[in-house]
């Protein structure tokens, strides 16, 4: 059997031999099982498998490619709209004031079921505004809220294959994401 030279400080393997030799506190020889190898980790008695390849930069930017394709925007009703943290922050508001609206019996065609004296309306990307009443302004935050989900849910889907075989050549394939 193998023998490791181990810090049980730390968990670092230094060197694996068939013979170990005398060494200075804290480092310790410590039978180690076939298939062990410099990479592995030994803590509280145990041999660990080698930490997979650090996925950290990948993850960022993963989460990069997330929010700029979730900014880019959306389609809904034929008309394109911006998903910026803001915008997402005012969607969401105003989808629970419609929500609250409806309950409270708000109707399809009323444009001013949020209590003011002019018509709700959304501006666009385009800068041209949209005319909405509860219902389609209740909808128009799902179909953010979508929007958002698909992208948050894809970039998971990315990153649980960083590190492995099956790790993307280019994270902002299209193919990737909705």
């Amino acid at each position: 059997m193998m023998q490791a030279l181990v810090d049980p400080r730390d968990g670092r393997i230094f060197q694996l031999a068939e013979t170990g030799f005398p060494v200075a506190p804290p480092l310790a020889w410590v039978e180690a099982p076939e298939g062990v190898t410099e990479r592995h980790v030994y803590l509280d008695g145990v041999f660990a498998p080698p930490p997979g390849p650090d996925t950290t930069m990948l993850r960022a930017m993963v989460n990069a490619e997330r929010d700029r394709r979730t900014a880019a925007g959306f389609t809904f009703g034929g008309v394109q709209y911006q998903a910026r943290p803001i915008d997402v922050q005012n969607i969401t508001g105003a989808g629970a004031l419609a929500g609250l609206a409806l309950f409270g019996g708000a109707q399809a065609g009323d444009y001013r079921w949020h209590g003011g004296s002019e018509d709700f309306q959304w501006i666009a990307e385009d800068d041209s505004r949209v005319s909405m009443d509860a219902p389609t302004c209740f909808a128009f935050a799902k179909a953010a809220m979508a929007h958002v989900s698909a992208h948050v849910f894809a970039g998971n889907s990315i990153k649980a294959l960083l590190g492995t075989p099956a790790e993307p050549a280019d994270i902002a394939d299209d193919t990737l994401w909705p």
